[in-house]
């Protein structure tokens, strides 16, 4: 943890994470991004995903299987 806290004080700490308590009016979502691709990257997914995944998926069990999965395969939405 000390680590942790001295990397954000140098501000060289890539990590990038959520905290959404409502999503949907129904879901929560946490998440950490591994910043191993960079700042940039784990900052962009933390930006962009929370909002991909609202406008994809219904919210239903299934769907966060069958909805989560082509959002990491296909990030960009991309036909």
């Amino acid at each position: 943890m000390q680590l942790l806290f001295r990397k954000v004080q140098l501000g060289i700490a890539k990590d990038a994470h959520n905290c959404i308590l409502d999503l949907n009016g129904e879901w929560s979502m946490f998440a950490v991004y591994d910043g191993h691709g960079g700042d940039e990257v784990s900052k962009y997914t933390a930006m962009k995903l929370p909002d991909f995944l609202k406008e994809r998926l219904t919210f239903e069990l299934w769907s966060m299987r069958y909805g989560v999965t082509p959002t990491f395969l296909n990030p960009m939405g991309i036909d």
